[in-house]
C-alpha cells in the first residue's frame, strides 16, 4: 500500500477519514480495477482524496493512463488536503484534475471525446443530479467499462441504481456490503426493503441494492435504447 494512504488509514485521521471511503470499500475499489484494468478513469467528487488515493494505486500498478477527478474545488476544498496527499503520494501526474460542477465538466469530457473504462461517482447525492452524472458517464463509457455508485444506502442513490439496473447494457457487477452502523439511513433502507418485499413492487435485484454501500454496474453492450424506451424503477 502507498505509504501515504497506509499512513491516513494507520493513523485514523479524524479530518481525512470523515469525508473519505472506509478501507474495505477503497480495497473493493481496487480490486474493480485490477481485474478490468481500465487505460482511464474517472472520479466525481474529491474531498480528501481517500477514494482518488486507492484507485491511482491500483491503476498504477495494471499501467493505466490517467485519472480525472470533477470536482468544483479540488485545490480549496477542506483546505487544500486532498492536493497535498496526492502530491505526497506522487500520484499528481496520474490525475487530471477538473475544477468544475460535474454538471458542467462532464459535457465537456463529452465533446472532447473522452472515452472511459471505470468511473466512481460520489458527487453531489440528490436523485436529479446523479442522474445527470450517470447519463453522461454512459456516453462515454466503453463496453465492458465498470461504473460503481458509492452510497446506495441513501434513498435518492438506491433509486438511481434501481434505475440503472433496468438499462439493457448494464448487469451488476459487484457490491460491497453497506455499514452495520449507518443509523437513520439503514433503518430508511430496511423500512423500503421491507415495503419492497410486501407489495412485490421490485426485483430481486433491488433488494440487494438496498442492503449494499457500494454497487458496481458493468456495461456489456453499446445503449441501443430507442426513443421510447422505459422500465418501471
Amino acid at each position: 500500500m502507498n505509504p501515504i494512504l497506509a499512513e491516513i488509514l494507520r493513523t485514523r485521521d479524524k479530518l481525512a477519514c470523515e469525508s473519505g471511503i472506509l478501507p474495505e470499500e477503497g480495497e473493493f475499489l481496487q480490486d474493480i480495477v485490477m481485474k478490468i484494468r481500465p487505460k482511464i478513469s474517472l472520479e466525481i467528487g474529491f474531498a480528501y482524496g481517500i477514494s482518488a488515493l486507492f484507485i491511482c494505486e491500483a491503476l498504477k500498478k495494471v499501467k493505466g493512463e490517467k485519472h480525472i477527478v470533477i470536482d468544483p474545488k479540488p485545490y480549496s476544498s477542506y483546505n487544500g488536503i486532498g492536493i497535498r496527499n496526492i502530491r505526497k503520494a506522487k500520484y499528481d501526474t496520474l490525475i487530471e484534475f477538473i475544477e468544475a460542477p460535474s454538471e458542467m465538466g462532464l459535457p465537456d469530457l463529452l465533446k472532447k471525446g473522452t472515452r472511459i473504462d471505470f468511473a466512481f461517482v460520489d458527487g453531489w447525492h440528490s436523485f436529479d443530479h446523479a442522474l445527470v452524472d450517470f447519463f453522461y458517464i454512459n456516453r462515454m463509457l466503453n463496453v465492458e467499462g465498470v461504473i460503481a455508485f458509492d452510497d446506495v444506502n441513501w434513498p435518492s442513490i438506491s433509486k438511481l441504481c434501481r434505475y440503472v439496473s433496468r438499462y439493457p447494457c448494464y448487469k451488476t457487477h459487484a457490491s460491497w456490503p453497506a455499514r452495520q452502523n449507518c443509523g437513520a439511513l439503514t433503518i430508511a433502507a430496511k423500512t423500503l426493503e421491507y415495503v419492497a418485499t410486501r407489495q412485490m413492487k421490485f426485483w430481486r435485484a433491488d433488494l440487494s441494492i438496498l442492503r449494499r454501500r457500494c454497487v458496481a454496474f458493468r456495461k456489456v453492450k453499446e445503449d441501443d435504447r430507442n426513443a421510447a424506451w422505459y422500465a418501471e424503477f
